[in-house]
């Protein structure tokens, strides 16, 4: 039954016909634990177990999401900057359902009482860069990029301590590797994580076991979707993109600095 209200915004649509089946199995399931013969009224076991009609809960959780939605406001995933239906981005049909609700409740969504803005979301203790250097345009030839990112390293980051991150996946296996000059690891992670999730936890797991503390620290990836998602990280980023916008909050107490470097098509950069 918790999937059932876990989508309950989604088949609160359904008919009474529909939800029929779903209703005989509730209170079938309800009479089974509290022990009740089966002529017993629905009504009255439903009373007993301080339940309630499924497809009434359905209906009454589709309303509660809706409404939270809306008073999350910016902070809900189906935020929009549309002035339309409450700035929410739904079907057509959830549109015009959240307005009956609300006409129903003889209230507009105006009326509803946003949350208040507990969490801020400051400026990651770190610099990025995605398109700062020559040797990040794509269009160049790996030599060239070559010659181009040691000339960068030499003069702007000769003072960092250097770490580079890898992951792959292939059909079986997905793996994820870091190197410094003092050390490396070298791992496989479960396979359902998608490559943006493995390029995003190689450096987790670099940042746990490759720094040394007091340094200018310089984190090599080539992984461009993870560091622009860092570069707009927010409440609403994925989550493992949270924990690493963690770890490098922890960290920036033991760094003097954080630098994150795209480094586009380059590989082995450490050697």
């Amino acid at each position: 039954m918790q999937c059932f209200y876990y989508i309950c915004h989604i088949i609160n649509k359904w008919s009474e016909n529909q939800l029929k089946p779903f209703n005989v199995i509730q209170t079938k399931a309800l009479r089974i634990a509290l022990g009740l013969p089966q002529w017993t009224p629905n009504i009255v076991l439903l009373k007993l177990a301080g339940q309630e009609i499924l497809s009434d809960k359905i209906r009454r959780l589709a309303n509660k999401f809706f409404i939270t939605q809306i008073s999350n406001s910016d902070l809900s995933p189906l935020y929009c900057n549309s002035p339309e239906a409450m700035n929410l981005n739904v079907l057509e049909e959830d549109k015009n359902y959240i307005i009956s609700v609300l006409q129903d409740l003889n209230i507009g969504g105006d009326q509803i009482i946003s949350i208040p803005r507990l969490i801020t979301f400051f400026d990651l203790p770190c610099t990025i860069y995605t398109n700062r250097f020559k040797f990040q345009d794509k269009n160049l030839p790996i030599p060239a990029i070559s010659v181009l990112f040691d000339e960068t390293v030499e003069r702007e980051f000769q003072k960092f301590f250097i770490i580079a991150t890898d992951a792959s996946k292939n059909d079986q296996i997905t793996s994820i590797a870091g190197i410094s000059k003092k050390s490396s690891f070298a791992y496989r992670i479960n396979h359902y994580n998608s490559i943006f999730s493995a390029e995003t936890l190689v450096i987790c797991q670099a940042l746990d076991d490759l720094v040394e503390s007091n340094v200018n620290l310089l984190v090599l990836s080539d992984s461009l979707s993870v560091l622009s998602a860092l570069q707009n990280f927010s409440i609403k980023s994925n989550k493992v993109i949270h924990r690493l916008a963690n770890k490098i909050y922890m960290l920036s107490n033991y760094v003097n600095q954080l630098i994150l470097l795209w480094t586009g098509t380059l590989e082995n950069c450490l050697e």
